[in-house]
């Protein structure tokens, strides 16, 4: 989308299997490694949902490289405090809390995730955050707030990925039961 101003990713395909030096009878095989599904027309787009990447555009359009850096950092933040905050509506201690928290955060998996820029992150950050939302709606002074969440949380989810839909159906569902 920054390169060339559209998703389809021919273009960028051709360029790794020239640097790779693949003959082009690997290009399927190189599409099949790197997430990219081939359409009717013979070109080339990946099969994530646009939500993360959409955020890293904007992101990137404002502040290049370091506002992509910049987004990944955030999302990590929210996702760790959300982490926090679900703590400690469940019932934690604050230390308990903390110490789930940053387990978390230190964890190989999540280092991974962040480092390669994958969806999980933006997913485990809307996901937190929901389920804060629907703990909170049984403080009345954050209800609305909780509300207003656990829509943005839930709408969002499945644009972060589609694997994400039924984490937001539950989301919605535990919403209705609440």
């Amino acid at each position: 989308l920054m390169n060339d101003g559209n998703l389809e990713l021919t273009n960028e395909l051709k360029s790794i299997q020239e640097e790779l030096g693949y003959p082009d009878s690997q290009i399927a095989y190189l599409a099949r490694r790197s997430h990219m599904k081939q359409n009717k027309e013979g070109k080339y787009y990946s099969y994530h949902s646009f939500g993360l990447p959409l955020l890293s555009y904007l992101s990137a359009s404002l502040l290049g490289e370091f506002g992509v850096f910049l987004l990944i950092t955030l999302i990590a933040m929210l996702a760790m405090l959300g982490c926090f905050k679900v703590s400690l509506l469940s019932g934690g201690s604050k230390r308990a809390a903390f110490i789930i928290s940053w387990l978390l955060v230190m964890s190989c998996g999540w280092i991974f995730i962040g480092v390669a820029f994958l969806p999980e992150m933006l997913g485990m950050a809307l996901t937190a955050w929901g389920i804060w939302g629907i703990l909170a709606l049984e403080n009345k002074s954050l209800r609305y707030r909780a509300m207003y969440v656990i829509a943005i949380c839930a709408g969002y989810l499945p644009y972060a990925h589609i694997r994400f839909v039924p984490i937001s159906l539950l989301i919605v569902f535990f919403f209705g039961i609440e």
